[in-house]
């Protein structure tokens, strides 16, 4: 494994455990067994570890959400894929998804979180479209504001990130197929 590879994943490891503002350059350093100052070589801060580690899986999520909606399919065939898109993050990345996902640094002032906020806003507009739509095709339920929905769906998916351990917990299609279940019991016009 490269160096820089090493850095990024040990960092992830330590922001996931410990948080990423409670963590010093120190502590990845050490973790990954070099001097601070050897850091510097690869990343000019915290931030930016941070970012190389939660953009790349942030950004693949909408691309790949946003392939999905200009697909074929019904609006309940697109939440399945998109809820197994979703939760395939969680593997192999699942560190990675746990570091994204913490709020803490939600509050970091920097253009490029910035855009990483603009990539989950986008994110989670396609999750409010593909609701919308289905509540067009009469495949999901009028009466549910598709804002609070896509809301919900995302936090059930999210909150994986509390209690999911690979190897550990349930498979990851099994986990998708009993959220999907879940979610379109409450969505669907049919029952």
């Amino acid at each position: 494994m490269k160096r820089r590879e090493q850095i990024l994943r040990r960092a992830a490891e330590v922001f996931a455990e410990r948080g990423v503002a409670q963590t010093s350059l120190e502590e990845i350093a050490t973790s990954v067994g070099i001097k601070r100052e050897a850091i510097y070589y690869y990343f000019r801060n915290r931030v930016e570890i941070l970012l190389e580690i939660i953009s790349p899986q942030s950004l693949s999520l909408l691309h790949g959400i946003t392939a999905l909606m200009g697909g074929t399919g019904s609006s309940r065939e697109k939440l399945r894929s998109a809820m197994e898109l979703h939760l395939q993050a969680f593997t192999p990345s699942y560190i990675e998804m746990t570091v994204a996902l913490r709020e803490e640094h939600v509050q970091i002032d920097d253009p490029r979180v910035k855009e990483l906020r603009r990539v989950w806003e986008e994110y989670g507009n396609c999750w409010e479209t593909l609701i919308r739509q289905g509540r067009e095709e009469g495949v999901f339920r009028s009466d549910m504001d598709p804002k609070i929905a896509s809301y919900g769906i995302l936090g059930m998916l999210n909150w994986m990130s509390r209690w999911y351990r690979t190897g550990q917990s349930a498979p990851i299609g099994h986990v998708a197929e009993t959220f999907f279940t879940l979610v379109t019991e409450g969505l669907d016009v049919r029952k």
